[in-house]
C-alpha cells in the first residue's frame, strides 16, 4: 500500500510538471514578440500625442495584448507640453522612425537625445497603462530582488550590432549604482533571467549555460547569491516591470519592461548599426553605462567559452 501511495505521488508530480511546461510553452509560442510589439504600440501612442489626436491601435487578439487599451481619447497636454519643451515634434519623430532599421520595432534602441526625451516624457503614461493591464490580467508581481536580464540564446552567436556580451564589471558596477541610488544596504541576492531556448539551438544552449553558470560564480565572488529564472514570456516581462531594479544586456524585452517599469533601469550603451548610426545621446547616461560592451571583433569564436569568459573577466 505504501508503495502505491508513493508511486501515485510521483505520477502526480510528473503530470504537474508536464502541464506546467505545456503552459509555459503555450505562452512562449503565441507568436508575439512582446518587446517589439510594445515598442510599436507606445511609439504610435507618442506620435498620436504629438498630433493631439485620439489613439487607435489594433493589437493582436492574444492574452495580455487584447487587454491593452486600443482607443484612448486625447487628454495628454502635459506630455505634449513636455515634448514641446524638448523640441520634439511629430515631423522630427516620424523622420527618425522612418530612417532607422525596422522602424517602430527599434525605437527602443536610444542613440540620441530626441529618442530619449520621446520615451522619458511618455514614461508615466506608459507605466500606468502597463500596470493597469498587468493587474487586469492577474500578473501583478511582488519582485523582491534586482533582475539581470541576461540575453543569451541566439545572442551573441548571431553577432548582431545591438547585442553584445558585457565585461563582468558592468554587473558589479551596476549593482553598486543601484545600492547608491536606492540608499539602502546591499542586496544579498539577485535574479538572473535567462531563457536560452529563445530562437536558439542545442549548441547555443550548451554555451549559454556555461556563460550563465560563470556569471553566477562571479556574482558569488563579489557577495551576491543568485537565482536563475525562466518562466513564460509574459510572466517574466511582468517580473521585470515590477522589479526594484533591472540590469539589461540590451533588447526590446528588457527595455519595455525595465525602462517603463517601477524600478531603476540600467543598460549598456545601445546601437542601431555601428556602421551607419552616429551616437549622440548625452542624456542617456541617466541609464546607459558606457564602455562595457565586448565588441564582436574581440571574439573569434563564441563557442570557445573558456576564452570568452577570460575576456569577460578581464575588466
Amino acid at each position: 500500500m505504501k508503495y502505491i501511495i508513493i508511486i501515485s505521488i510521483l505520477l502526480l508530480f510528473i503530470l504537474w510538471n508536464i502541464s506546467s511546461v505545456r503552459r509555459i510553452d503555450t505562452f512562449e509560442n503565441i507568436g508575439i514578440d512582446i518587446g517589439n510589439m510594445l515598442s510599436c504600440y507606445f511609439t504610435e501612442l507618442g506620435l498620436s500625442i504629438l498630433q493631439k489626436k485620439d489613439f487607435h491601435y489594433s493589437a493582436p487578439d492574444v492574452f495580455f495584448f487584447n487587454s491593452l487599451p486600443n482607443h484612448l481619447v486625447y487628454n495628454y497636454d502635459s506630455i505634449y507640453d513636455a515634448y514641446v519643451s524638448h523640441n520634439i515634434t511629430y515631423k522630427k519623430m516620424k523622420n527618425i522612425i522612418d530612417s532607422i532599421p525596422y522602424g517602430c520595432l527599434t525605437t527602443w534602441s536610444i542613440y540620441n537625445n530626441d529618442l530619449f526625451n520621446f520615451w522619458n516624457d511618455m514614461k508615466p503614461l506608459a507605466n500606468a497603462i502597463l500596470d493597469n493591464t498587468f493587474k487586469k490580467c492577474g500578473l501583478e508581481k511582488n519582485t523582491l530582488y534586482p533582475i539581470i536580464h541576461f540575453r543569451c540564446s541566439d545572442v551573441p552567436f548571431i553577432r548582431a550590432d545591438q547585442y553584445y556580451l558585457q565585461y563582468y564589471s558592468f554587473f558589479k558596477n551596476s549593482l553598486q549604482e543601484i545600492q547608491e541610488r536606492q540608499g539602502i544596504n546591499k542586496y544579498d541576492k539577485v535574479q538572473i533571467m535567462n531563457c536560452s531556448g529563445h530562437q536558439s539551438n542545442e549548441k547555443n544552449k550548451i554555451a549559454c549555460k556555461e556563460y550563465t553558470d560563470e556569471l553566477q560564480t562571479y556574482l558569488k565572488e563579489i557577495g551576491y547569491e543568485s537565482e536563475l529564472i525562466c518562466n513564460s514570456n509574459i510572466d517574466d516581462f511582468a517580473s521585470l516591470f515590477y522589479a526594484p531594479a533591472v540590469i539589461s544586456t540590451s533588447g526590446s524585452f528588457s527595455f519595455m519592461s525595465g525602462f517603463l517599469g517601477n524600478g531603476i533601469f540600467i543598460s549598456p550603451q545601445q546601437y542601431l548599426d555601428l556602421n551607419t548610426s552616429v551616437y549622440s545621446c548625452d542624456l542617456c547616461d541617466k541609464y546607459q553605462k558606457y564602455g562595457y560592451n565586448v565588441m564582436h571583433s574581440k571574439i573569434d569564436d563564441y563557442y570557445d567559452t573558456k576564452n570568452v569568459i577570460s575576456i569577460l573577466r578581464s575588466n
